[in-house]
């Protein structure tokens, strides 16, 4: 028996982590718009929104995002945002960039490395 999923990543995610229901009196938003609509062009390429990116003065600059490659295989993706990004670039944990990342419009344009793992910054502001 074998299933043919598209984003098979993201359909297993699904299927292994129940829905949370959480109750909270909401406060609201002095960040603006988070904008954490993305999508990969590419079904074994995922974008996963990890935090905000805020600046000193609380404002929300952007997001900080898990990339990461599901199949094995090196490819380019295109992962549309939302929002339309100002800058992105790969970074390590501590922030300090690694390699800025090509901009296409409202679209990040990702070279991929098999079975890659890495963390991107994207700034709207």
């Amino acid at each position: 028996l074998g299933i043919d999923l598209p984003r098979p990543y993201q359909s297993a995610s699904e299927w292994l982590d129940p829905p949370m229901w959480i109750e909270d009196d909401p406060m609201p938003l002095a960040n603006g718009h988070a904008a954490w609509f993305i999508q990969s062009s590419v079904p074994n390429v995922a974008l996963v929104p990890w935090s905000s990116l805020v600046n000193a003065d609380g404002k929300l600059i952007g997001m900080r995002a898990w990339l990461h490659e599901s199949a094995g295989k090196g490819c380019s993706a295109r992962i549309e945002c939302f929002r339309t990004p100002k800058k992105a670039a790969r970074v390590e944990l501590s922030g300090r960039s690694l390699s800025n990342i090509e901009l296409d419009g409202d679209s990040l344009v990702i070279s991929v490395r098999p079975n890659e793992q890495s963390i991107v910054d994207v700034y709207w502001s």
